[in-house]
């Protein structure tokens, strides 16, 4: 995974709702974390993190404002906007996520961003 076009693929399935395909890119035994929240384990978890927050959000978009590779994977810094369901307020919250990558999988994904505002 030197090329960082995957990067780009992966978040454009989650901002079209392909949440299958987001998986995709994670391995069986894949540990992802949002926030400060608790690590879950493997796609079926991060899916269901994933679906909860979808409940509370729509129009997601991601805009990826760096890439860099690191020796155990890549690092992405952006923004996040979303229109929250309760209110329509549209939101912008700044993310840097951690890939550690192994046989071209995500194996960890964290995701450093504050969610609260999504649940605000």
């Amino acid at each position: 995974m030197a090329d960082h076009a995957w990067v780009h693929e992966l978040f454009a399935k989650f901002d079209r709702g392909d949440i299958e395909g987001w998986a995709s890119y994670l391995s069986e035994d894949a540990a992802f974390r949002m926030g400060s929240g608790v690590s879950v384990s493997g796609p079926h978890g991060a899916k269901q993190v994933i679906h909860a927050i979808l409940t509370l959000a729509r129009d997601v978009r991601h805009d990826l404002l760096d890439v860099w590779q690191t020796p155990q994977g890549v690092v992405v810094r952006g923004e996040l906007t979303l229109n929250r369901i309760k209110d329509g307020r549209r939101i912008t919250l700044p993310f840097c996520n951690v890939f550690d990558v192994k046989e071209q999988r995500i194996q960890r994904y964290l995701s450093h961003l504050d969610p609260s505002p999504i649940f605000g």
